[in-house]
């Protein structure tokens, strides 16, 4: 029950302003982008009884792969902007990660790479964001 109030509460955003009108497969690709770093959001939720007071809106800015460095990189951004219930932003916390594979480019593990750099964007902001949400 928990966890469904808070995915509801969770307003979901996957943007890239490098793109006007974006494919059918660019959209699904930041749909799983920000499915995947919800995911990796709601267990920090969970142990944080500030949260159920704010709304969190995560946008995936930047999830790109820069195939040809060795080992193969996949760089995620993520920020989070928290609002109180009327949607006033009190504040938006950011984070990045960089995930490294070594071995040449497969597109095969191209998925899990995405999720893996999105789900340790999320993760490198658990600090921040639970002091944010206690009041800090």
């Amino acid at each position: 029950m928990l966890r469904a109030a808070l995915v509801a509460a969770l307003v979901l955003t996957a943007v890239s302003p490098t793109v006007a009108q974006p494919s059918a497969s660019a959209m699904a690709e930041r749909k799983a982008a920000a499915k995947t770093g919800v995911k990796a959001l709601v267990p920090i939720l969970k142990t944080c009884p500030a949260a159920q007071k704010h709304q969190l809106d995560l946008t995936v800015t930047k999830l790109e792969l820069d195939p040809l460095a060795e080992p193969m990189t996949m760089n995620a951004e993520v920020s989070i902007a928290v609002s109180d219930r009327s949607g006033k932003i009190l504040y938006v916390v950011a984070g990045g990660a960089k995930v490294e594979v070594s071995g040449r480019y497969k597109a095969s593990r191209l998925p899990q790479l995405k999720d893996d750099a999105v789900e340790a964007a999320v993760e490198g902001m658990r600090t921040k964001l639970r002091a944010k949400l206690a009041g800090g």
